[in-house]
């Protein structure tokens, strides 16, 4: 077989491992399990809670199987493996659904807002507003990253500006039923776009109207990280 090599950055080739490790050590996450926790031992019986604790622990050799559940965490693996027969391999359980989501379910306290300019607002719409809650991001806020730094016009001077405001929108997303919400640039477009928000500096608040005018209470969720899977 003459495929090309995939080289790594100082030009040496990749080495693409086929899986022969006959695994020691079988580690277990499940967090619908009643016995769930980190602080327990990671087995069948007594799971760990989250993917990231296995993470932390697995060791060349050995592999953890992840049950149901939405993981909203940030995997990041203290190591790999060393060689085709020492590998560190994450398996979901058979027959079950494990997702890593980068997203959190937004419980705020909802409230109705008139402190900017909403532009002409169809009448018995009411713009909302919702607190993002700090703790939510460490480090990366995506609701204060914008999509292109705010040094555009160093680089190019005949940006549209509709072009300026898709750049300056922010990275973060709001979710309704499964389906990311509208962000729009300018405040007052909220007025006519239901299905829309949009986010102050720095980062931590929204103002948003949710498809049909819906109730607020059920807005769903908001991301808050900038990956879900980081090698450290």
């Amino acid at each position: 077989m003459n495929e090309k090599p995939v080289l790594l950055p100082d030009g040496t080739p990749f080495p693409f491992w086929d899986d022969a490790t006959q695994y020691r050590r079988v580690y277990h996450v499940a967090q619908k399990h009643p016995q769930a926790s980190d602080d327990g031992p990671g087995t069948a019986e007594r799971p760990f809670a989250t993917i990231g604790r296995a993470a932390a622990l697995l060791q060349p050799g050995e592999k953890v199987v992840i049950h149901n559940g939405i993981y909203r965490e940030c995997v990041r693996p203290a190591r790999g493996g060393s060689g085709p027969d020492a590998m560190i391999a994450y398996e979901a359980a058979p027959g079950e659904t494990a997702t890593i989501t980068g997203s959190e379910a937004l419980q705020a306290d909802f409230t109705p807002s008139e402190e900017w300019n909403w532009g002409p607002t169809p009448e018995g719409v009411t713009i909302w507003a919702a607190d993002l809650p700090p703790e939510w991001f460490i480090g990366y806020n995506p609701f204060m990253a914008m999509n292109f730094p705010t040094d555009y016009g160093t680089f190019v001077d005949d940006w549209t500006p509709v072009e300026v405001a898709t750049f300056m929108l922010r990275r973060g997303m709001v979710l309704y039923q499964g389906k990311a919400l509208k962000q729009v640039f300018w405040s007052r477009e909220l007025g006519q776009n239901d299905g829309a928000f949009w986010v102050t500096d720095p980062g931590l608040r929204i103002y948003f109207r949710l498809p049909g005018d819906a109730d607020p209470r059920e807005i769903g969720r908001a991301s808050c990280r900038e990956r879900v899977y980081a090698c450290v």
